[in-house]
């Protein structure tokens, strides 16, 4: 049974998802949230943080890996995000994911949907976010001369 957005069972659902999260977020500082495609809602997979702002820092987000992936690079990630902050621009290298492959920073549009929970537990105006992109297996980013974007074969996996 599909529940309809906005319902009073969803908007119920909802408030107790958003309280457990909460209580997460006192726990462990942050918690990982994956997205998955559905046939009402196709697109990538993705997985973002939630709770990071409480620190006064970007949510950070991972596109089209499995879940358990991006929540091992993820995971890592906002550890060091909370020793020094990521910037748009920023490359880091994850010993966390084989092949070792680095990642660069990016900005995500203000008030992206991608970080749909974060805007419900936080108000809107205070999520910022960052994106975390891999390079291809030349090096190259997206957005660089001659990048890859053909998906490879092997993704990167968490070790």
């Amino acid at each position: 049974m599909r529940i309809t957005p906005g319902s009073p069972e969803w908007l119920r659902r909802d408030a107790m998802y958003r309280n457990a999260v909460r209580e997460q977020i006192i726990r462990n500082g942050w918690v990982v949230q994956g997205v998955f495609p559905t046939a009402e809602d196709p697109g990538p997979q993705f997985t973002y943080t939630i709770g990071l702002v409480e620190a006064g820092l970007p949510e950070l987000l991972i596109m089209g890996l499995p879940t358990d992936v991006g929540a091992v690079i993820l995971n890592a990630a906002a550890k060091r995000h909370l020793e020094h902050e990521f910037t748009a621009g920023d490359t880091w290298e994850f010993p966390e994911v084989v092949p070792p492959l680095p990642f660069r920073v990016v900005d995500i549009p203000a008030r992206h949907s991608c970080l749909g929970t974060a805007y419900r537990i936080y108000e809107r105006n205070t999520v910022r976010g960052l994106q975390l992109v891999w390079a291809d297996v030349a090096g190259r980013f997206p957005g660089e001369d001659g990048y890859d974007d053909v998906p490879q074969d092997l993704p990167p996996s968490a070790s």
